[in-house]
């Protein structure tokens, strides 16, 4: 029996996991995972792109965790390696780009995250430095901050949505509902629509786990009062001189 096309991403998608459980990468991997835990966050880094460069999805995810992070002792360790906070940046998404492309879904939400909290920062002001690129990173997602054009800026959001709308319907991972959800809710990276906000969030509250549903449940909420709010908006839109234009309209018919 001959296999098709279809099988072809399940076969590469076993034999990548057999990669990472055995041989060099799964070392490199059970390594860094035992020097993260011991706090020597350099050496978790290097063990994970080791790992990286073998050609694990895991590694990649990890080591681009790492480095987001703002870790005091991955500072100490690399600081002078990457002085600057975007070099690591655009390494890390760089690794999350790679390992979503491998169908590491973590690896999807972390650079859909990404991009979400930077098309949400804050434009660049003349008391950040100026420009550096269409991004300035700084060392928090508080202090991140947004340089380009509002388009630019709707390009991120709308990536950011694909992702999560892609881990949603692969997995139905939770956070990604919820993400989208959110991003349908407010009109961001698409139209607003308030319909498809309130079936992804009713497919999220519908889950078994409650720490997953009751978020979802919540949600609903929060879009049956936006509607009711809109309907209200619209009620006192008119002005008081066209109100009474339609009551003497209908008074004299």
């Amino acid at each position: 029996m001959h296999a098709g096309a279809e099988d072809c991403p399940r076969g590469v998608a076993l034999l990548r996991l057999l990669v990472e459980m055995w041989g060099p990468c799964a070392d490199a991997l059970a390594e860094g995972l035992k020097a993260h835990k011991s706090g020597a966050a350099g050496r978790a880094l290097m063990q994970y792109l080791r790992a990286a460069l073998l050609g694990s999805a895991s590694g990649m995810a990890n080591a681009a965790h790492l480095l987001l992070s703002s870790s005091p002792d991955l500072d100490r360790e690399i600081g002078a390696a990457w002085p600057q906070p975007n070099a690591r940046v655009e390494l890390a998404r760089a690794l999350l780009r790679e390992a979503h492309g491998l169908g590491n879904t973590d690896a999807s939400i972390s650079l859909a995250d990404e991009l979400y909290q930077d098309a949400s920062a804050s434009p660049i002001t003349a008391g950040d430095g100026g420009r550096s690129g269409w991004s300035a990173w700084l060392r928090t997602d508080s202090e991140r901050r947004f340089d380009g054009s509002d388009s630019e800026r709707e390009a991120l959001y709308a990536e950011a949505l694909s992702l999560y709308e892609m881990v949603a319907r692969t997995v139905g991972d939770p956070e990604a509902l919820y993400a989208s959800g959110h991003m349908y809710q407010h009109g961001l990276g698409t139209a607003q629509d308030l319909d498809a906000a309130s079936r992804i969030f009713q497919e999220l509250a519908d889950m078994d786990d409650l720490s997953e549903a009751l978020p979802g449940f919540l949600a609903q909420l929060g879009v049956s009062v936006q509607r009711t709010a809109s309907w209200l908006a619209g009620l006192v839109s008119h002005t008081p001189e066209r109100r009474s234009f339609e009551w003497r309209s209908w008074w004299r018919f």
